[in-house]
């Protein structure tokens, strides 16, 4: 028997900071073995529509244009399947459950120290832009 936990999940959801009737989020896929967490920047990857990865501006694969902000720590295993929580290689949940998407925030309020990733031009692909304070630490408004 384990005597240490083999699945953690802390049950941290990245929540906007005001008006969270006027968040919106989408059901995005991830790519096959990564570990994200809440709050990072998402672009869609163009070879595969409907999967999202980290965004950076410098690639070149589609992730150059940020799309949305995830809303959960979660990891990957080989085939993609999703695991809420930062278990590296997406194990599963408490009983080994795993998930085919995951939620992502494409409209809302967000304060910027709770962002991964986040650049102006990343602010700019999402149509967002500072309501309260800087781009380093502020309040955005996307969508």
């Amino acid at each position: 028997m384990p005597t240490t936990a083999q699945h953690t999940w802390s049950g941290k959801k990245l929540e906007p900071f005001q008006f969270p009737h006027l968040a919106r989020t989408i059901a995005v896929k991830l790519p096959a073995n990564v570990t994200l967490a809440r709050g990072t920047i998402l672009g869609e990857v163009t070879a595969t529509p409907g999967t999202f990865a980290a965004y950076a501006n410098a690639n070149a694969n589609g992730t150059q244009d940020a799309k949305a902000i995830l809303a959960f720590d979660v990891s990957t295993d080989a085939s993609g399947n999703i695991t809420f929580g930062t278990t590296a290689g997406g194990a599963g949940g408490e009983w080994g459950e795993k998930e085919v998407s995951v939620p992502a925030y494409v409209a809302g309020y967000f304060r910027t120290t709770e962002l991964v990733g986040l650049d102006a031009a990343g602010l700019a692909d999402m149509s967002g832009n500072v309501i309260q304070g800087t781009l380093a630490d502020g309040v955005i408004r996307l969508g």
